[in-house]
């Protein structure tokens, strides 16, 4: 009897690793089909037609400042996806498919708050192998993935892993609306732009970035998710951008300790830590401290959530939304809007003293939804800041809001440049600016 039942758990065994050599033989083919959606991106800058040769000639010509990335094709007309970064900055493109062609690309739209752009291929009569994209909405942590790019250049190769963390959005430097898909599949520089697929082989994002002190892979990768592709590729197919709605506050994510103050069970919603005057935040009588955890009937747990949310919208109408105010849960509405320049921008770009390497601007809400600023007031906020410039040096960021300078209330740039005209040289400097509700104030003398 004894030896019946060792025969029978060997043939169990021997059945069971004959089934697990069948479905990754299974899926081994279905990545091979996959592959020839995948490509490599290479872009450069050419100031002559004979460096425009040159660089369709050769896989990376001399002299020039190539980039490498890679790209999905999604349409069998050669149209394809990749990483805004990747092509930012270049005037020509060529891609190399899986087989080793050789073709021209050209740009149809670019979002670099997305680092999504969309692209064609230049052919006739070549009929692609688009990708299946599906929703990304119902991925799981611990789920096998697998990442196809081009990293360093070497070619089309396939790497594989988990993912390791969902939703994603405090190591993201490129992507400001939604969530990153953190992998631990290896992806390395050049990898930018390809395809992280299910076991399924289907599309569930875009491989955008890495968390690296090395500038190579460590462990922690992540990905645009498909939904927040589709939704670009949608609107970009359409000719249409993906509308800038603004709700007119300003919140930060529920953290532990906001929640055991709150009242709340577990760390949920986002809290308001400013509501900008007359935006539909304020309309909508919403209070610093409220905290929202449905929008549109959606539960919101991070602020990268309500973004993609209010970017989907097709239209500004009333939304519902649900609060938490005191421990009372409040059922409101909230309508987004097209945020205005109220006042003239008046950008100023500044070359010279404590100021060099800055460009300052009137806000109002546009600007400072368009910079993510931190102060609702009116007033001058850092437009831009040279990450080498004194002030970045002392901590300064954009969005921040210059209060006075010299301890003269900066109320416009115009008044700004006045006030920076009218100091003589080798005179102390006092600045005073505004962060939120913190203020910073510097001496330089």
């Amino acid at each position: 009897m004894k030896k019946i039942s060792i025969f029978i758990f060997l043939i169990f065994i021997m059945f069971l690793q004959y089934n697990l050599q069948a479905k990754d033989l299974q899926v081994a083919k279905q990545l091979t089909s996959i592959i020839p959606s995948v490509l490599s991106v290479y872009s450069a800058n050419y100031t002559s037609a004979k460096e425009k040769e040159l660089f369709f000639k050769t896989d990376v010509a001399k002299g020039f400042q190539v980039s490498t990335g890679s790209g999905v094709i999604i349409k069998d007309d050669g149209t394809f996806i990749t990483n805004s970064h990747v092509i930012q900055g270049r005037n020509i493109i060529k891609v190399v498919l899986s087989d080793g062609r050789l073709m021209k690309a050209n740009v149809l739209a670019v979002n670099t708050d997305l680092d999504l752009a969309l692209l064609k291929i230049e052919a006739t009569g070549v009929k692609f192998n688009p990708i299946k994209i599906v929703s990304s909405k119902d991925i799981l942590v611990g789920e096998t993935i697998f990442a196809i790019g081009n990293p360093f250049g070497v070619g089309i190769s396939l790497t594989s892993g988990i993912i390791s963390a969902l939703p994603h959005d405090k190591l993201s430097a490129k992507v400001s609306m939604g969530s990153l898909i953190q992998v631990d599949a290896p992806i390395n520089p050049g990898s930018s732009g390809g395809a992280l697929i299910d076991a399924d082989s289907n599309l569930i994002g875009i491989t955008s970035s890495i968390f690296s002190k090395t500038g190579s892979f460590v462990g922690i990768g992540f990905a645009i998710p498909s939904d927040v592709v589709s939704l670009f590729i949608k609107r970009s197919s359409a000719g249409k951008k993906i509308n800038q709605y603004w709700l007119g506050f300003s919140a930060v994510n529920v953290t532990n300790e906001i929640a055991k103050k709150k009242g709340l069970e577990y760390p949920k919603g986002i809290i308001l830590t400013q509501v900008f005057p007359g935006g539909p935040a304020d309309k909508a009588k919403l209070k610093i401290g409220d905290i929202i955890i449905n929008f549109d009937n959606n539960p919101v747990n991070k602020m990268a959530e309500i973004s993609f949310l209010v970017a989907s919208l097709e239209q500004a109408t009333a939304k519902n939304i649900v609060i938490m105010r005191q421990n009372t849960k409040i059922e409101t509405t909230i309508t987004p809007s097209v945020p205005v320049e109220t006042i003239p921008r008046s950008e100023l770009t500044i070359e010279k003293g404590l100021f060099t390497g800055v460009t300052v601007a009137n806000n109002s809400d546009a600007v400072n939804f368009e910079i993510n600023g931190s102060s609702f007031e009116n007033g001058v906020v850092i437009y831009r800041i040279d990450l080498n410039s004194f002030l970045y040096n002392l901590g300064i960021r954009r969005g921040d809001l210059i209060v006075s300078l010299n301890l003269k209330t900066v109320t416009d740039v115009k008044d700004l440049k006045i006030i920076m005209d009218s100091i003589k040289p080798k005179t102390p400097i006092k600045l005073l600016l505004k962060r939120g509700i913190d203020t910073i104030d510097i001496t330089v003398s």
